[in-house]
């Protein structure tokens, strides 16, 4: 599984995340400086994917990092509803 994010600001790049799982279940890079509670937030999807057996884990707890890190800039995530909007 593959997921990334980045933010741009007057056309720089200010971070970006990405994880490829195909490389392992583990696999994270960043760059830049990441948005307010990154550091916190990746390490409690750490620990979720160590409690539930690290690389030979069936889930992929580190597939949501880069998304929960656009979200804290956005305010939301393509697979969670919006409060009032009605689909």
């Amino acid at each position: 599984m593959f997921s990334s994010a980045e933010y741009w600001a007057g056309g720089d790049q200010v971070w970006r995340a990405e994880h490829v799982g195909e490389n392992s279940p583990i696999h994270l890079k960043t760059s830049g400086i990441p948005p307010r509670g990154f550091e916190v937030m990746a390490a409690e999807h750490k620990e979720a994917q160590e409690a539930d057996g690290g690389e030979k884990a069936g889930v992929d707890h580190y597939f949501d990092i880069p998304l929960n890190a656009a979200k804290e800039v956005i305010d939301f995530k393509h697979d969670e509803d919006i409060p009032g909007v009605d689909y």
